[in-house]
C-alpha cells in the first residue's frame, strides 16, 4: 500500500525510521553504543595517565561545575606530579647505592660497620654479653686449649687466637694510601717549581722588559701544597711506626688490639686520607682544573717572552 511519504510500503518506511533512529529500538541501540564510546575513551585517558606517571597513582581533586546548559559536572585534576615520583623511586633505588658505593672510604668501613653489628648482637643477642662472661646458664666454655673457658677468659689468657681468621693488617693499607698522597701534593709543587724556573730564567734573559709572576691561582695552591705535603709526611711517618709495631706484636693479641686501637683513633679524627679523596685530588683536581692553570701560564710566559724578542717556546694544548 502506497505511503503519502513516497515510501513504497510500510515496511521500507519502518526500515527508514529505524536507519534514521526514530525507532525505540534503534535509540536503545545508539544509546548503548555512546555509552560504551565514553567508557572507551575514559579507559583510553586512565591508562595513558597511568602511562605517563610510570604505574605511580595520580592523585585527583574533583569540584562539581555547572555547564552552560545548567548540567552539574563532576571536574576531576591531577593535583600531584607522579612522574617526579617515579624519577626520585628510581634515584633511591638505583642511583643512589651506587653514590652512596662510590662515596665510601674504603672496605675497612664495611668491615667496621660489620664489626660494629657484631657488637650490637653481642650486646642485643639472645645471652646479650653474658654469652661472654662464662656464666654456664648464658654461654659454652669452649675455648683455651682444654675447651674449658670462656670468650673472655680465654681472651684475658691470650688463647683465643686459635679461633680467630687472619685479617689485613688496616694500617699497611692506610700507609700505602697517604705515600700516594704525599707523592700527588710533591707532584703539584714540582710542577709549580718548573713554573717559577721557566720565570727566573726569562726574567734573567729580559730583565729590563720581561713582566710576569706566578698568578694568585697558582700561589694559594703552592702555599696549600705546602702544608699538605708537610702534614702527609708527618702521618706517613706516624703510620711507619704503628706499621712496625702491629708486625712486631704478631704473637701477642692484646698488643696488636693496643696498636690497631692508636690507629683507629687517628682515623676516627679524619687524619688519614681515603682511596676516594685521593682519587678526587688526581682525577677531578690535578689532572683537570690544576693542568689548564698551568698549561694557560705557560702559553702566558711563551705570549711574554716573545714580547720581550723571544721565540714562543710553547706546545700545550692553546696552540692553534
Amino acid at each position: 500500500e502506497e505511503t503519502n511519504d513516497n515510501y513504497e510500503n510500510a515496511f521500507h518506511r519502518l526500515f527508514a525510521d529505524f536507519l534514521e533512529c526514530r525507532d525505540e529500538a534503534c535509540q536503545k541501540f545508539a544509546g548503548q553504543k555512546e555509552m560504551n564510546d565514553r567508557m572507551f575513551s575514559e579507559l583510553w585517558l586512565e591508562e595513558q595517565v597511568v602511562s605517563n606517571a610510570r604505574g605511580f597513582k595520580p592523585q585527583r581533586v574533583c569540584t562539581d561545575v555547572t555547564t552552560t546548559n545548567g548540567v552539574i559536572k563532576n571536574d576531576c585534576k591531577l593535583v600531584n606530579p607522579p612522574s617526579l615520583a617515579a624519577d626520585m623511586t628510581s634515584f633511591n633505588l638505583v642511583e643512589m647505592p651506587g653514590l652512596q658505593l662510590l662515596n665510601m672510604d674504603e672496605f675497612n668501613e664495611i668491615a667496621s660497620n660489620l664489626m660494629n653489628n657484631l657488637a650490637n648482637q653481642a650486646l642485643q643477642g639472645l645471652t646479650g654479653i653474658l654469652g661472654l662472661t662464662g656464666n654456664p646458664t648464658y654461654s659454652s666454655n669452649v675455648f683455651g686449649e682444654g675447651s674449658n673457658l670462656s670468650y673472655v677468659d680465654a681472651l684475658l689468657r691470650d688463647s683465643v687466637n686459635s679461633y680467630q681468621t687472619n685479617m689485613s693488617n688496616p694500617i699497611t693499607n692506610s700507609l700505602a694510601l697517604e705515600k700516594q698522597y704525599y707523592a700527588l701534593q710533591s707532584y703539584i709543587l714540582d710542577e709549580i717549581k718548573k713554573l717559577e724556573n721557566k720565570l727566573d730564567s726569562n726574567q734573567n734573559q729580559f730583565s729590563a722588559c720581561f713582566d710576569l709572576d706566578l698568578t694568585d691561582e697558582l700561589k694559594k695552591i703552592k702555599e696549600d701544597s705546602t702544608t699538605e705535603a708537610a702534614i702527609a709526611s708527618t702521618t706517613v711517618s706516624i703510620l711507619t711506626i704503628l706499621d712496625q709495631q702491629y708486625t712486631k706484636a704478631v704473637a701477642s693479641a692484646s698488643d696488636r688490639n693496643s696498636v690497631l686501637s692508636t690507629y683507629n683513633n687517628y682515623k676516627s679524627e679524619g687524619f688519614f686520607h681515603t682511596s676516594y679523596q685521593i682519587q678526587e685530588l688526581e682525577i677531578t683536581f690535578i689532572d683537570l682544573e690544576f693542568a689548564q692553570l698551568v698549561d694557560k701560564f705557560k702559553y702566558d710566559t711563551a705570549v711574554e717572552r716573545q714580547r720581550c724578542g723571544g721565540d714562543f717556546d710553547y706546545d700545550g694544548i692553546l696552540n692553534e
